[in-house]
């Protein structure tokens, strides 16, 4: 799987300068920041995220994937937003460059995971990634991936989501990745993919999704019943 954590500190802040919009600053993370994205994705992302909450397993989310969504710091990047006038975080978004080998990178992943859950989720990405096939169906070797994106409750209604999805999309550019593209599993996120002209083009129902043992692993909620990949090229 493509990498950018051979990038330079001074490298990776040539693809985002900090950006002030509408009383929010938008900058990348750093090493530093990883305290306050673990305690975002614990309060708000992992308790919202269906893949997440609808397991089978129930709702705690695996420390494996924790340990996988904060390692988008260094081997991808993650957009932070903050209200300029407190300095409070207002939410964030982690992206990476996924290639020919990403599915392959996922399954392998599964293989050695030590929870159900995270094998299982891990399992489901290959197989709705490999369906969706986005670089083939764009015919080009990298996209960025748009892994995890959430806004704190304050801030929500604010279209901060779709700035970090806007965001994004230059920093896909910038890296000369050939697509964009996100899973989303709930119809917000799906707006506001949508809100920045990236469209879906493929959902995987979640309840047609079984294991090895014909076993429904993801339980869906109304309007909650499908995860959708958006994607563009570039």
């Amino acid at each position: 799987m493509p990498s950018l954590e051979s990038l330079s500190p001074s490298d990776k802040a040539k693809l985002f300068q900090p950006t002030a919009y509408k009383g929010f600053l938008y900058r990348l993370a750093t090493p530093d920041d990883r305290e306050q994205i673990r305690d975002g994705l614990e309060r708000w992302f992992y308790p919202e995220e269906q893949v997440n909450c609808g397991h089978r397993d129930g709702p705690l989310y695996a420390e494996e994937d924790m340990t996988y969504m904060l390692g988008v710091i260094e081997y991808g990047v993650v957009i932070m937003v903050f209200e300029e006038s407190t300095g409070s975080l207002a939410g964030f978004c982690g992206c990476c460059l996924i290639g020919s080998d990403y599915v392959e990178h996922l399954m392998e992943t599964a293989k050695s995971a030590k929870s159900r859950k995270f094998m299982d989720t891990c399992l489901f990405l290959a197989h709705c990634t490999g369906n969706a096939d986005i670089l083939g169906r764009f015919q080009v070797d990298t996209a960025l991936q748009v892994q995890y994106v959430t806004v704190f409750p304050k801030y929500r209604g604010l279209k901060i989501s779709s700035g970090l999805v806007d965001k994004s999309i230059k920093i896909a550019r910038r890296l000369g990745a050939g697509a964009i593209n996100g899973d989303c599993s709930s119809p917000l996120m799906a707006r506001s993919f949508l809100s920045v002209g990236i469209p879906c083009v493929y959902q995987m129902t979640y309840k047609d999704y079984r294991d090895e043992n014909g076993e429904i692993v993801f339980k869906s909620k109304p309007n909650y019943e499908h995860l959708l990949f958006h994607a563009m090229k570039l």
